[in-house]
């Protein structure tokens, strides 16, 4: 098939199967466009958002005893 976004990105019908050529076209797009680290740092973030708030609600802790760490002497 071999289909290049950058000639055409309007273009909505493909044709033929998608080839290996195609999909490291796709690939390189990605990085080109977002860098190498991005979807790290979205799915950290992500993490960060919503994964923490809901570990929290699924175990429910209640009660946090302080001990003192510091014992003088």
């Amino acid at each position: 098939m071999s289909f290049n976004m950058m000639e055409n990105p309007e273009r909505e019908i493909f044709e033929g199967e998608i080839e290996d050529e195609d999909s490291w076209a796709v690939i390189d797009q990605y990085f080109k466009q977002h860098g190498l680290v991005s979807q790290q740092i979205s799915s950290f973030d992500r993490f960060l958002k919503s994964s923490v708030q809901e570990i929290v609600r699924e175990h429910h802790v209640n009660h946090i005893k302080v001990d003192n760490q510091y014992r003088p002497g």
